[in-house]
């Protein structure tokens, strides 16, 4: 198992972080309505084990860490762990281009990428919500991570999969509908490497929706 290095050291001791982690375990055996040995089986390893570990940060310290455990929940060995850091993201130097198609309250997105084989996300936010380029970020990063969470827990697909299905790459449109009259919106695109992590800066352009004129009114 992985761990963020700070996240473990923050307990008093390798006991004070099993309980804790005994208590996770503990609370998914109750939410999949099974006793914890039930649950526990089903995470259990044996031998030697090969695997990759996956959404860890870039440029973070962490642990590669496993214990013995019994089936009803007591350790039965030390805490083996071993640290290790991430590598930085290399960076894309791919440029995005922003246009919008707007039509009342219809506005359409289209992206256009310099290097049609670079993934990316785009989307778009209230102006009221956004001061500067780390709202944009922050909240490129949120639906990165949301994605990534929903097609592995509801579909068991791996991060790198994952990213292939919600990521764009060469040119792209979404329509947004029915959106609020006469405001005014942040879009924005980020690219994105195979595992989903950010690797350029955002790119960001404004866009005001129009007020509609009914459709019963004719205008001479």
């Amino acid at each position: 198992m992985v761990a963020e290095k700070s996240y473990f050291d923050s307990f008093e001791s390798d006991e004070a972080f099993f309980n804790d982690e005994l208590k996770y375990f503990e609370a998914k055996a109750e939410a999949s309505k099974l006793q914890l040995s039930e649950y526990l089986a089903t995470i259990f390893k044996k031998g030697e084990v090969t695997g990759t570990a996956y959404r860890l940060k870039p440029e973070q310290d962490y642990y590669i860490y496993a214990y013995g455990m019994a089936s009803d929940g007591a350790r039965l060995t030390e805490i083996f762990k071993k640290e290790f850091h991430t590598i930085p993201v290399e960076r894309s130097d791919v440029e995005l281009s922003i246009d919008y198609e707007i039509k009342g309250t219809t506005v359409t997105m289209t992206v256009t990428p310099s290097d049609p084989n670079q993934l990316y996300i785009f989307n778009a936010l209230s102006a009221s919500e956004v001061s500067g380029s780390d709202d944009l970020l922050n909240a490129a990063q949120s639906e990165i991570d949301q994605y990534i969470e929903y097609y592995e827990k509801l579909f068991g697909v791996p991060q790198d999969e994952a990213v292939k299905r919600f990521a764009s790459s060469g040119v792209a449109s979404y329509t947004f509908e029915d959106l609020p009259a006469d405001t005014e919106y942040v879009g924005y695109a980020v690219a994105v490497n195979r595992l989903g992590s950010i690797c350029a800066d955002v790119v960001s352009k404004n866009f005001k929706t129009e007020n509609e004129i009914p459709d019963d009114i004719i205008t001479l």
